[in-house]
């Protein structure tokens, strides 16, 4: 099942970002988050914004290096990003981020 975006960003805050409280849905707002002190801000959008892609990047592990790339197979168009033995593709780079970010997270739990 494939996650929404919104969906997807909730885990890679939980997962990746390591935030310790996320709620749902709230007001106009959208998704909310919170640290453990101070107010709820809103979660970025890391699946479809690149700048907030980019800090999932520096969290995972600011000293690897990310292979990414695109691939064209009619009629699809896919994006791929690699990090070790972790690779995934998606329709964006910065789903394909998210998706790759959470296999290292899930590869490093063990």
């Amino acid at each position: 099942m494939k996650l929404s975006n919104r969906e997807l960003d909730v885990r890679v805050a939980k997962e990746v970002m390591g935030l310790k409280k996320v709620c749902t849905e709230v007001g106009n707002e959208g998704f909310m988050c919170s640290f453990d002190t101070g107010p709820a801000i809103p979660i970025p959008n890391y699946s479809t914004d690149v700048a907030a892609a980019w800090e999932v990047v520096l969290k995972v592990d600011p000293d690897r290096v990310w292979e990414i790339g695109e691939w064209w197979q009619s009629p699809d168009h896919r994006w791929t990003t690699s990090l070790g033995g972790c690779t995934t593709s998606a329709d964006t780079i910065t789903e394909a981020i998210c998706l790759t970010a959470l296999m290292v997270a899930e590869e490093n739990k063990d």
